[in-house]
């Protein structure tokens, strides 16, 4: 590829993007860096690719930001690569919160292990939003009987797979809607519904919950959610998109892949 070309269009995009925003006196500027890899010099898989991208970017926000390079083999000289998720720090709160899809993404494609790098993200949005359980369901066996993916439960509470009974996981799929963040199931005080159905969230020690669904069109795929069972509480704005993002990821890139894994662990693989 003509490398005069690709220059042009970055210097275009950065024009396109390069913004400045004023409110109440304080102003905010907004520009963009941009890394690339070219195929098939590269790579010739997207997750080559991606990682000679994202090192190219990295270096452009080391040396000045609002600029765009080609990768480059020296450029890996300047970054040590994630081997595994657990060698990072818990969490950059502020890049989750900010951007919590390329936070997700990132996370994930620098990671061999997608089943621990699904794990520890949820170990992070359970320490960084103080909940009790954040979870991952499949839908394999229907509706009211998922199948437990991923499960994070902190402190002296029973896991998600024991505490989402039929019960409990009819009434959230019956108060599925539409929200302008995606297809959520929401409570957020469980103690003032309906006598019946209190009690079936009490017993299951849910006091609060926000739960996203894995849609592929209008097919449910699975679901991916938080609980509270310590307080009621208003779900903010970050906790869902961050689930939104997760489980765009999830659909988008994972979830055959992790449960392929998963199944291949386990005894149904063995023969």
């Amino acid at each position: 590829m003509n490398v005069d070309i690709i220059d042009s269009k970055c210097n275009s995009l950065r024009n396109l993007l390069r913004r400045s925003y004023t409110q109440n006196d304080e102003s905010v500027s907004v520009s963009a860096s941009i890394g690339i890899a070219i195929s098939p010099q590269h790579g010739t898989d997207f997750k080559t690719l991606f990682t000679h991208a994202d090192a190219a970017l990295y270096q452009v926000k080391r040396a000045s930001k609002d600029s765009h390079l080609i990768y480059s083999t020296n450029f890996d000289k300047n970054r040590e690569p994630l081997k595994n998720p657990s060698q990072q720090h818990s969490a950059d709160y502020q890049q989750l919160i900010t951007n919590p899809l390329e936070y997700i993404f990132h996370m994930v494609f620098k990671s061999k292990d997608t089943s621990l790098t699904v794990q520890i993200l949820l170990e992070i949005f359970a320490k960084y939003f103080n909940l009790q359980r954040a979870y991952v369901f499949w839908n394999a066996d229907g509706l009211y009987f998922p199948r437990i993916l991923f499960d994070c439960t902190v402190g002296n509470y029973s896991s998600a797979e024991l505490s989402h009974n039929p019960e409990v996981r009819r009434r959230m799929w019956k108060k599925y809607s539409n929200t302008k963040y995606g297809r959520f199931t929401i409570c957020e005080d469980t103690s003032k519904l309906k006598d019946r159905s209190r009690k079936v969230f009490e017993r299951a020690e849910i006091k609060a919950y926000l739960e996203c669904a894995i849609m592929d069109g209008d097919l449910f795929l699975g679901c991916v959610g938080f609980d509270d069972c310590k307080n009621a509480r208003e779900w903010s704005k970050s906790e869902f998109e961050v689930l939104n993002a997760f489980a765009d990821i999830l659909h988008r890139f994972l979830f055959g892949q992790m449960y392929y894994e998963l199944m291949k662990k386990s005894s149904i693989w063995d023969f």
